[in-house]
């Protein structure tokens, strides 16, 4: 399920997809997209207007136009897609999959052209992101490992080491230049993306393991949120010391 642009979208069994608007619950489109079973759906914002990102396990990312449905552009891979991410202006797009690729593309006057392909880890990639600027992004691998990478170079940044698989990575908006990325359970960890090396860990309290369904920050990036089975925790930020670029703890 994605939430975005005042829109909402569901994928179901079978490739369903149901999108509402937000404001009035307005049914935009229910009907199947093709392929077998979505795994993630995304909703940017680009030069030709919003844009519908679907990753499917008939290894293809599908990209439609909202809210005519029109399909924009088909992405094929070799490998079912488990996520996408896309910059801020649409530009840039990564994937990844059921492998250890992670994939970068650009925007054409006819859809994506890959551009490069990084292996930093050795299972099946999980999740990705953008940061606020189109400069970075990361992906997290079912390994546990978390690398960052710089579109310029297609180089890492950093690379980030865990014991348990992470499934979950978002980027702060600036200027609070913060990274949350999330182990399968209880444990997540915030990122300085000034430094890299500091980092601050939040360990979800419970009487067993508590899974971790995602993480987002607040738009304003005042709050970070932590999905989890039985509710979401908030954590408040402390704005006013990441403003102020002083060492310490970031919430």
């Amino acid at each position: 399920m994605t939430v975005d642009h005042g829109y909402i979208a569901a994928g179901g069994p079978n490739s369903q997809i149901d999108i509402k608007k937000v404001m009035d619950g307005e049914e935009v489109y229910s009907g199947q997209v093709g392929g077998i079973i979505n795994n993630s759906l995304r909703i940017a914002k680009g030069p030709i207007g919003l844009l519908l990102f679907v990753c499917n396990n008939d290894e293809t990312i599908k990209v439609f136009s909202l809210p005519s449905m029109e399909q924009y552009a088909t992405l094929d891979f070799q490998e079912s897609m488990n996520y996408s991410a896309v910059s801020h202006d649409c530009h840039w797009l990564v994937g990844v999959g059921d492998s250890a690729s992670v994939y970068l593309y650009e925007a054409t006057a006819t859809g994506y052209r890959r551009t490069h392909e990084m292996k930093e880890y050795h299972d099946v990639g999980m999740c990705c992101a953008w940061d606020s600027k189109g400069v970075r992004f990361a992906a997290a691998s079912q390994d546990g490992t978390t690398c960052v990478w710089d579109r310029r170079t297609c180089k890492p940044v950093h690379k980030f080491a865990c014991g348990a698989p992470c499934r979950s990575v978002k980027f702060s908006a600036a200027p609070m230049d913060l990274m949350a990325f999330a182990e399968e359970t209880d444990v997540v960890h915030l990122v300085d993306t000034r430094k890299w090396s500091q980092q601050q860990l939040l360990r979800v309290q419970g009487t067993t393991d508590m899974d971790i369904s995602g993480v987002c920050f607040q738009p304003d990036a005042t709050s970070l949120f932590v999905g989890l089975k039985d509710g979401i925790m908030r954590y408040d930020i402390d704005t006013v010391a990441r403003r102020r670029f002083s060492e310490g703890s970031l919430i």
